[in-house]
């Protein structure tokens, strides 16, 4: 039975995975309810109790029972779903999945106008001491993988092939690095071998950060926001809460000019690729996942400039994904100096080298700028530079770094050298000056100072004492 909503007088309802979503309007309310038909039923079966369900749903509604309320956990699964329906980008609504279940320990069956500010002060105290738990991550037992890989002659590419891990991943795990517990199980399984004997299991928790803390105080709004609106709730109770103080966030990493300059000298004696890619993150300021969305049609080498409009990004379930815009859902161009450009030419001319030597005809060259050496069609995942970087640091003796680093060393230069702040915003592709203001605040007022510190001695009042 093809899956479409069923429309009657004063409800309709529709399948959505294992159950039904019913809805059934009364005096310009709407009230919803989620179904679960009993196991074993055929498919007309389950819409025939689904749609008895809905006429007993709606008769409820009638009849003006207050317990017609929705309840927390069904209508925000609705919210979230609905959020899908309309385009949403996939790694916002993997992070409302991810945050629902510690709502829902507090607040899954009750009816939503029962969750008042007073229960929600009570839940941000809660919240704020308890524990956030990550995936665990892996060390591996000293020299003991190392030394049954190099007696099996096990090359890490060849690990990498067994695996499906990166070169990357497998390199730094093997060598000593943490990585996740999940990519250790990869490695052993792929050797056959007992992770327990080769890896050590670290239990990653600590106590929830002020970010996370107002993550869910944001989508507990967005779910209390979305019934305001459908005139389910006559109010939002977050509007009533004391919601804690929002931290800033005054420690970005961010590296001075000099070592961003020695960071790239070390960057020659690399690949030809993590040099063009690296470059990049250190002369434009481009996010991570804006510098691997880069077309190779998209660089207008007369101009210098290479048009930014794709962002590559990754979601846990979905995998490496693309979005056709920026962050701030606008495209922008950023020029790029010569130097930078010669080794992108380099670096184009290496690629189209090994695509010849593939056979591989010029209208199937991939057609993104960075690609995956398994499947040149996808973009590179986003990972693989954090690893890279991670490794890049190591090897030269670098403080770790990752690409986002690139991105505040460069605003922070360009503030400490009196660039004005509007154009900062512009290089940063911030839609708004306020945001860049927000983040280098402390960037922003060391270089006011300086330029206050100047002022008495552009009208020679370098003494405090008047004249006599």
């Amino acid at each position: 039975m093809k899956n479409k909503k069923k429309y009657y007088k004063g409800y309709s309802f529709y399948k959505r995975g294992n159950s039904f979503f019913i809805r059934a309007t009364f005096k310009g309310v709407t009230y919803r309810e989620t179904f679960y038909p009993p196991e074993g039923l055929t498919e007309s079966k389950e819409y025939e109790a689904a749609e008895k369900e809905a006429i007993r749903f709606r008769d409820y509604v009638r009849a003006g029972y207050s317990t017609t309320m929705p309840k927390f956990g069904s209508y925000a699964n609705y919210v979230i779903e609905t959020k899908k329906n309309i385009d949403r980008a996939p790694n916002t609504t993997s992070q409302y999945e991810y945050l629902l279940p510690r709502l829902n320990e507090e607040f899954e069956n009750d009816p939503l106008d029962h969750i008042t500010p007073q229960r929600l002060n009570k839940f941000y105290g809660k919240l704020s001491t308890s524990l956030t738990y990550s995936p665990p991550s892996a060390l591996a037992i000293e020299n003991k993988i190392q030394n049954y890989i190099k007696k099996q002659k096990l090359s890490f590419r060849k690990i990498s092939e067994l695996s499906g891990l990166s070169t990357g991943t497998v390199s730094l795990a093997i060598k000593g690095s943490k990585v996740k517990y999940e990519s250790a199980e990869k490695i052993c399984k792929a050797l056959e071998i007992n992770p327990d004997n080769y890896f050590y299991k670290i239990i990653n928790a600590k106590p929830i950060s002020n970010s996370t803390l107002h993550s869910h105080i944001k989508l507990l709004n967005t779910i209390f926001k979305t019934a305001k609106k459908e005139r389910i709730l006559e109010y939002n109770p977050i509007d009533g809460s004391n919601i804690p103080k929002r931290e800033k966030n005054t420690s970005l990493k961010y590296n001075q000019p000099e070592e961003i300059i020695r960071m790239l000298d070390c960057l020659y004696q690399e690949p030809i690729k993590w040099q063009a890619i690296i470059s990049l993150y250190a002369v434009t300021a481009c996010r991570r996942g804006e510098v691997l969305g880069i077309q190779r049609d998209k660089i207008l080498w007369d101009l210098n400039l290479i048009k930014i409009d794709h962002e590559v990004l990754y979601d846990s379930k979905i995998g490496i994904y693309t979005r056709d815009e920026t962050k701030n859902g606008e495209e922008k161009y950023v020029e790029v100096d010569l130097q930078t450009m010669d080794i992108l030419k380099e670096y184009v001319t290496w690629t189209d080298t090994m695509m010849q030597t593939l056979n591989i005809p010029s209208k199937d060259y991939p057609k993104y700028l960075f690609f995956q050496s398994q499947d040149f069609n996808k973009p590179m995942m986003p990972s693989s530079v954090n690893n890279y970087l991670k490794e890049f640091a190591s090897k030269y003796g670098f403080e770790t770094t990752n690409p986002h680093s690139f991105r505040h060393s460069l605003a922070s230069a360009l503030i400490a050298d009196g660039i004005e702040d509007y154009y900062v915003a512009r290089q940063l592709g911030h839609k708004n000056v306020a945001t860049t203001r927000e983040i280098y605040i402390h960037q922003i007022r060391e270089h006011q100072a300086k330029v206050t510190a100047r002022i008495p001695q552009i009208y020679n009042r370098t003494n405090n004492s008047p004249k006599e």
